[in-house]
This record gives C-alpha cells, structure tokens and sequence, in this order.
C-alpha cells in the first residue's frame, strides 16, 4: 500500500485524532457487506441500476438506500445512461482494503505453517499424528472462473526455474508494451507447468497466460485461445518451493479430497498477483479444478 503523503507519523497522528467523526463514519459506510458487494461489482467495469439489481439480489429501495449511501461518501459516481462506477477515492480505498486483507491472510498462513514445522521439528507428534491440520486450517474459496480469451506463450527447459522465467519475459516484454500489466484486474495473469515435471522427461515447461479483450492482438512468440473456464477451489500462497512443489498445491489436493468436491478435468492454474514482483515476493492463488461429486 501506498505510503500516505505526511510529513511525519506525529503529523499523521495528529491529522487522525482531529478527524476521529468523520473517519468512524467513513468506516461505518462499508460496515455492511451489500456494500462492499456493489463496490466489488464496480472494480472492473460501469454498472447499471439493473445490472446491480441482478447481482445483489436486493429490493429497489435497499439497493438505492445504499447507492445514495455510497455516492453521499463520494465513493461511487452517477454517469449518464444510469451508469455507476467507482470515484477515485472508492477505487483507492477499495484497493488498500484488498490489500489488506491479502497480506493479512498471508500472514496468518505463513504462522500457521511455521508453527506446523516447530511442532513436528521438536515434539513427538510428528506427520502422522499432525494428520491433515495443515488442511483445516487452509483458507479456501469456491470460484467459478468464467471464459476468457488469454494471450499466451510457453518456454521449456531442465533447469528448474527457467520455464517459468522464459515464458515471463517473453510475455511481460509483450504485455508491458500493450499496457496490459497496469490492470491486474481487468488483465490477470496466469501460469501452469505445460508439460509438468516428471522422471521420464528431461525437459519440462510453464505456460503463462494474460487475459485479452477482443481488439487486443497477439505479436511474435504470443498467440491467442479462448478458455472455456470452470470450477475452482482456490488458496493463496506465497511462492515457497520445497522438493520442486509449492507445499500449499499439496495442502489444496489434501483439502478437495476430504470436501464434498471431486477433481475436475479443466486446467488447473496459477494466478499472480504480483507477476512484476521479485521471485522471492511473488503470491499466488492456487486454482485446483474440482467439480461436484
């Protein structure tokens, strides 16, 4: 998150304590989950009064109460033909919560898996009677990812770690270009091992994706494909690799066994979130492919 422009923390201090009221107001104006629903219905696009009618689910009158609510707070904007969309400042508050709240589950994730490693590093409980703890604990969401036209490119080699760098110079050499890196939202990236690492191959490969719109065309080593999308189970993780995996894709496979879902036959995937960020700072949601048993 963006530092904000004090001159000091005293100064910050003091800025806080002066506007206590108009601060709790603020917060009370997102302390009800409908919306912080509309807010999250506007991050990539305009919508109608009709559009939001059709996501909330809500009556005209509450979905207008909270609109007023919204716009009152300068959060949100009125444009013409009935269209709403997020203010700057509803886009930059609406940015600082997620990131928030993503740092704050990586965290607790990362404490939880450090305490995991000291319990089993010096008592006798070991793997077998930690079971599946490491998985009850694993923040998991249901997601249905819809179709998307994706740019795409795909690098091999033995080494590990040279795929995956390949194919993202190619492909962030490309996007920076179209602009594309500079909204994760409307432009996310993916990744996944194409073909994956295996004993019976001395090469294996990454594939990354970016998602298009129509008028975006590929250029060079980038070609395009329309992906059909699915069913995911999801978590996120910081790219920690042990014996060649990333511990949290272990955690995840153990978590669809034990949950009402079965493994699904569409890609499985890997979100960046961060795809400029360095190797060791890297996150990444989790995408493994279920369906209904």
């Amino acid at each position: 998150m963006n530092n904000p422009p004090f001159e000091s923390r005293k100064a910050m201090q003091e800025f806080v304590l002066e506007s206590l009221d108009e601060i709790v107001s603020l917060l009370k104006v997102l302390d009800h989950p409908q919306r912080m629903r509309i807010l999250t219905e506007m991050v990539t696009e305009s919508k109608t009064f009709q559009d939001l009618l059709n996501s909330t689910g809500l009556q005209k009158s509450a979905l207008g109460n909270h609109l007023s609510i919204l716009n009152d707070n300068n959060l949100i904007e009125k444009m013409d033909r009935g269209l709403y969309k997020l203010s700057v400042e509803g886009e930059s508050l609406f940015d600082n919560i997620a990131q928030y709240y993503l740092e704050n589950k990586i965290r607790e994730q990362e404490r939880l898996e450090r305490i995991q490693r000291l319990i089993g590093k010096y008592t006798s409980l070991g793997e077998k009677k930690m079971g599946k703890k490491p998985d009850t604990n694993l923040d998991v969401r249901i997601v249905r990812l819809d179709p998307m036209r994706v740019a795409w490119v795909r690098a091999t080699g033995k080494e590990i770690g040279v795929p995956e760098t390949k194919s993202w110079q190619e492909m962030s050499a490309w996007a920076e270009k179209e602009g594309l890196l500079d909204n994760l939202e409307k432009h996310p990236v993916y990744g996944f091992n194409n073909p994956d690492p295996s004993p019976e191959r001395e090469e294996y490969g990454y594939e990354f994706w970016i998602k298009i719109d129509k008028e975006t065309e590929s250029s060079g080593d980038i070609e395009v494909k329309e992906f059909s999308g699915g069913l995911y189970a999801i978590t996120t993780t910081r790219l920690i690799v042990e014996d060649d995996v990333i511990p949290a894709w272990k955690q995840l496979a153990e978590w669809v066994k034990t949950s009402k879902y079965d493994y699904g036959s569409h890609q499985w995937l890997e979100k960046h979130l961060n795809p400029r960020a360095k190797p060791e700072d890297l996150i990444l949601d989790l995408y493994c492919p279920i369906k209904e048993k």
